[in-house]
């Protein structure tokens, strides 16, 4: 009897460690087609938008020359929905047709309670310029955390 309590025991602790883990994870797959644009061309930015009840960013994917080198503008707008303080990291991989990658960027950043439109970091991979045109694809995944009070 008491071998089954505390396999029972062990296996809700276990359900409620999944259940915290998975509702901090945002995450977004799929096509994408990215191009050659300044910030205010919106129709050959790619937008990739990643929402929670306790997050909400704004990736306005594009590529670009940055002080004479060609990057991915990958820098999310990002705002806390949540009321705390968060703190989150995000991951984004592109990949080629063939599913190879191109490029990754990772980031994070603090968010104070109910901070709002934040700008995360300059989060720009660097890559050929002709690497742009073969991106057929992206991952996206972004953790929630706790953030400092």
């Amino acid at each position: 009897m008491k071998r089954h309590m505390l396999i029972a025991m062990a296996m809700v602790m276990l359900a409620g460690f999944s259940a915290a883990n998975s509702q901090g994870k945002i995450t977004k797959s799929g096509e994408c087609v990215l191009q050659e644009a300044g910030a205010f061309d919106k129709s050959k930015i790619f937008t990739l938008e990643m929402k929670n009840a306790e997050v909400q960013l704004q990736f306005n994917l594009r590529g670009s020359d940055f002080f004479g080198r060609f990057i991915i503008q990958t820098t999310p707008k990002i705002s806390n929905l949540s009321g705390k303080p968060k703190h989150i990291a995000y991951n984004i991989a592109f990949f080629d047709k063939n599913g190879q990658l191109v490029a990754s960027t990772s980031s994070s950043t603090n968010l104070a309670a109910n901070e709002k439109d934040k700008y995360a970091g300059s989060n720009m991979p660097e890559i050929p310029r002709q690497a742009l045109q073969t991106i057929a694809s992206y991952q996206a995944v972004v953790y929630v955390m706790d953030g400092k009070k």
